[in-house]
């Protein structure tokens, strides 16, 4: 039902603006929005603000040194397929031997069930789930790597902002933003979608390499720049 309203009052609106091409482009083939309606203007995001909130000092006694630190942010929902999370633990543990420890930050409808993994898994001190805080970046600073397992993302503003720390990235690749905030892997590792082995892999990869000096992705957000856009758009708009 949504879509189909989408699709008939969609093409009536001065212009719809997305916040990755390939969303842009969905627009133009799935809802017929035409080239002079359909714009493409990047999240605004506040590098310096965000700087601020990482905290290397931050005393979070969940992680350890001894361990892969991995941290994960988002909804407890299908979407997100924390569960395929839980498995590369599973496999990273007791299949590839490794240390780890997994930081899932969030909240829904899938907790419940998530937690009953945990357990089932023998995982209660490899991976633990807190409710969302109001400053996810200091435990994102206390992380080796940020994973996402999404199904499919229309754009992942947590997975910008964790590359504004510098911190090493492995995410599915799945339908939506992540490729190109990841440059097609140049500046984080895409694993097969929903193959938690690949992921796995990946991860243990991720971990030994070395940190990107520099993300040039990260200029596609910038902050001034975005907000002209949506300034001039809505000027436009008023003629």
């Amino acid at each position: 039902i949504f879509i189909l309203l989408m699709k008939l009052t969609y093409k009536y609106s001065d212009g719809v603006i997305s916040a990755f091409k390939s969303v842009q482009k969905e627009c133009e083939t799935f809802f017929n929005i035409p080239p002079n309606k359909n714009y493409l203007i990047y999240n605004p995001i506040d590098f310096k603000k965000i700087k601020n909130l990482f905290d290397k000092n931050f005393n979070f006694k969940f992680f350890n040194k001894n361990s892969i630190n991995i941290i994960s942010i988002g909804r407890l929902t299908r979407q997100k397929n924390f569960e395929s999370l839980i498995k590369c633990a599973n496999y990273m543990k007791n299949i590839q031997k490794k240390k780890i420890k997994i930081l899932i930050i969030g909240e829904g409808e899938l907790y419940n069930k998530l937690d009953q993994s945990i357990k089932n898994y023998k995982l209660i001190n490899e991976v633990k789930i807190i409710n969302f805080v109001t400053n996810p970046f200091k435990y994102i600073s206390k992380a080796d790597v940020f994973v996402q397992t999404s199904l499919w993302e229309g754009g992942s503003n947590i997975l910008v902002e964790a590359l504004v720390n510098n911190t090493k990235v492995v995410c599915y690749n799945s339908p939506g933003g992540t490729k190109e905030i990841l440059g097609n892997g140049k500046y984080g590792m895409l694993s097969r979608l929903n193959d938690y082995k690949d992921l796995s892999n990946n991860i243990i990869k991720a971990f030994t390499a070395k940190k990107k000096k520099k993300i040039k992705s990260l200029s596609l957000f910038n902050f001034e720049k975005n907000i002209f856009k949506y300034i001039s758009l809505i000027e436009k708009s008023k003629i």
